[in-house]
Order: C-alpha cells, then sequence, then structure tokens
C-alpha cells in the first residue's frame, strides 16, 4: 500500500522567491507515494499551482486549496519537511 502524503504549497514547495525546493521535489519524486498538494490560497490560483507543479515535476495527485488562514496551526501530523527527509534516510540505512 502507498503511503499519502499532503504537503504545503507555499514556503514549503515554492519558496518564498518563487524557486521549487528542489531538494524536496527530488525526495517526492523518489518515494513512489501519493501526494496530496494543499495551499490556504483560493481556488482561482488553481491553474498557476497546477502549472507551476507541472513545470517542476512535482508528483501530485490532488491539489487541495482554501485551508483555513490562521496564525498558527496545531495538527499531530506536522513535520517540516527537511525533519522527515532526515528520518526517512535514516531508517534505510
Amino acid at each position: 500500500m502507498k503511503h499519502t502524503i499532503c504537503v504545503d504549497f507555499d514556503g514549503t514547495l515554492e519558496l518564498a522567491n518563487g524557486q521549487p525546493n528542489q531538494p524536496l521535489i527530488d525526495w517526492m519524486n523518489s518515494q513512489g507515494c501519493r501526494f496530496f498538494i494543499w495551499s490556504s490560497r483560493d481556488w482561482i490560483y488553481y491553474d498557476y499551482i497546477e502549472d507551476w507543479l507541472n513545470r517542476h515535476g512535482v508528483p501530485c495527485h490532488n491539489i487541495i486549496l482554501g485551508k483555513p488562514l490562521a496564525d498558527l496551526y496545531i495538527d499531530d501530523r506536522a513535520s517540516h519537511w527537511q525533519s522527515v527527509l532526515d528520518k526517512l534516510s535514516a531508517e534505510r540505512d
């Protein structure tokens, strides 16, 4: 069974300067998982995000928009992308 992983778009995949987070994208492409991409942006940005993901070779099974806007998210499954990569790399060694 493939894992399903949700990845934030703004500031995680697309960095503040509009550039791709290539180490994260490379990792995603090596995993064979189902990736859902989400953003707190409004649905009017769907085409922009879909195009950006395609241009940068991001594996994506679904785009979810409209995450509630908040100053802080408390989530039992939240992890910084780099800590996830470090943990998974350590498990493979």
